[in-house]
């Protein structure tokens, strides 16, 4: 993986865990 993967794939994890923390709240 390059580092514009990388930087991709955790940008996603970013958006499904604020969208996780916004579902439980």
């Amino acid at each position: 993986m390059d580092t514009k993967e990388i930087s991709a794939a955790s940008k996603n994890l970013d958006v499904d865990f604020l969208l996780e923390l916004n579902k439980s709240s």
